[in-house]
């Protein structure tokens, strides 16, 4: 989104787990009360206990707090939308069985 890019790998493994590496610039989104971006971090670790999920997210470039945010959750949707749509009759597993 604009100048910001994330990226994102995640599995629906039953794992729970958690990387993130993205360090907005610090920089509260203005409202009533403001946004702080570090809270971000909380809800995706949250996100991945409470649904199983690992997710790798990673700030690849960006300068605007609210367009990384943004791009990151854009990201996210756009993984799972993939990760869940089913293709074929084959039990969509590496491992064979679900």
């Amino acid at each position: 989104l604009d100048e910001a890019a994330v990226e994102v790998v995640l599995d629906l493994s039953g794992r729970p787990f958690l990387l993130y590496e993205v360090d907005p610039p610090g920089v509260k989104i203005l409202g009533d009360p403001p946004f702080d971006p570090q809270l971000c971090e909380e809800f995706w670790r949250a996100f991945v206990m409470s649904s199983g999920i690992t997710l790798h997210m990673t700030l690849v470039r960006g300068r605007n707090t609210h367009h990384i945010i943004e791009a990151s959750t854009k990201a996210v949707a756009r993984a799972l939308r993939e990760a869940v749509r089913v293709e074929g009759t084959a039990v969509p597993s590496t491992k064979g069985v679900l």
